[in-house]
C-alpha cells in the first residue's frame, strides 16, 4: 500500500461559528491521522482552494449552497439533522442524522480508518468515485464489549429501525479488543442477512483499550 494522501475537508455552515462548533466535536471524538480540516462559514470569505471534500452543515433555514458547494470540493456531502430533504440533488451525497453529536462521532470515526486502517474491506481507491444516486444515507451505532456482543445489540437495533439498503451497506469496526478472523466473517454474514446488503467493513484499532463499537451506514429510500 502506497503512502496515504493528506485530505484537506472542508465543514461549511451558514456561519463560521457553526463549522468551528462542530470541528471541535469531530476533534473530540478521536485523532484522525491524514486529514485537514477547515471550519468555514457563508457568513465570510474563504480560501481559494479546492478541497478533497466539503461538508455542509444545516442551520436553521438557510438554502444549500449548491454553486459554492461543487467549486469547493471533489466530494460534496450534505447534512440534515432528523428532518427530511426538500429536494435531492444528484452528485452529491445526503445525510440524515438524529444529532450533531451522532454525526461527528460517524465522521471522526471514518476518516480515523482512512488514516490508520487495521480492518481491511472497503477500497479507499474507489471511494471518491462512488455515488448513491437519489438516496439518504443513515447510520446506527452499538457498542459491546466484544465485537460478538456489539453485533449482538447492533442487530437489534436494525429490528427497530429496518434497513432498506440499497445493495450495499459500509461497517466500521472500532476494534478495542482483539477481533479474530472467524468474528469478523460472523460479523459480515450476520449483518449482511439482517441488511439484505453486502456489508462492506473498514475500521481501525487502539491498543491497551477495550470493548468493540459498530457504525453501520447505509444509502436507501
Amino acid at each position: 500500500m502506497g503512502e496515504t494522501v493528506v485530505l484537506d475537508i472542508a465543514l461549511l455552515a451558514p456561519t463560521r461559528a457553526q463549522a468551528e462548533h462542530l470541528l471541535a466535536r469531530i476533534r473530540q471524538a478521536g485523532n484522525i491521522e491524514h486529514a485537514r480540516f477547515f471550519a468555514l462559514g457563508m457568513d465570510e470569505s474563504r480560501p481559494e482552494m479546492f478541497f478533497h471534500e466539503v461538508h455542509w452543515l444545516p442551520g436553521g433555514n438557510a438554502v444549500l449552497p449548491r454553486q459554492s458547494l461543487s467549486s469547493l470540493a471533489a466530494i460534496v456531502h450534505t447534512h440534515q439533522w432528523r428532518l427530511p430533504y426538500r429536494e435531492l440533488h444528484s452528485g452529491f451525497r445526503h445525510y440524515i442524522w438524529d444529532s450533531s453529536e451522532q454525526m461527528a462521532g460517524f465522521w471522526a470515526s471514518l476518516y480515523r480508518a482512512r488514516g490508520n486502517p487495521a480492518i481491511p474491506g472497503l477500497d479507499w481507491n474507489s471511494y471518491a468515485d462512488w455515488s448513491p444516486g437519489l438516496r439518504v444515507g443513515r447510520s446506527l451505532r452499538a457498542c459491546g464489549v466484544n465485537l460478538a456482543e456489539a453485533v449482538e445489540l447492533l442487530s437489534a437495533r436494525l429490528h427497530d429501525t429496518p434497513c432498506r439498503a440499497a445493495g450495499q451497506a459500509l461497517l466500521i469496526i472500532e476494534a478495542g479488543c482483539p477481533v479474530t478472523f472467524g468474528g469478523y466473517v460472523d460479523a459480515l454474514e450476520r449483518l449482511g442477512r439482517e441488511t439484505g446488503a453486502e456489508v462492506i467493513p473498514t475500521g481501525w484499532q487502539v491498543a491497551q483499550s477495550s470493548g468493540c463499537g459498530l457504525w453501520l451506514s447505509w444509502f436507501g429510500s
